[in-house]
């Protein structure tokens, strides 16, 4: 489920957020229903990089979901292991 809405999301082109399941608040902010966590946050500051943008935010508010996250690395998806203390 979440490799797909990755996917969607990365897209160059088209609409990113068509067919995914999403909230959205009063003030704007707009959430994909089923991450495992969702962030309100304040662009900050904006630094070029070459041809990117770094760009670093503040985190206003933090809601942690019931779902794994998943890391795209090496052109594929992996699930991080928690790990006991």
């Amino acid at each position: 489920v979440h490799e797909g809405a990755v996917r969607t999301l990365a897209a160059k082109t088209g609409n990113r957020f068509d067919g995914l399941a999403t909230t959205t608040t009063d003030e704007g902010a707009m959430f994909v229903d089923g991450a495992c966590a969702w962030l309100d946050t304040t662009v900050t500051r904006e630094v070029p990089a070459g041809d990117h943008v770094i760009v670093l935010m503040r985190v206003n508010w933090l809601e942690m979901r019931d779902a794994m996250p998943i890391v795209f690395h090496r052109s594929g998806f992996s699930r991080l292991q928690l790990c006991a203390e």
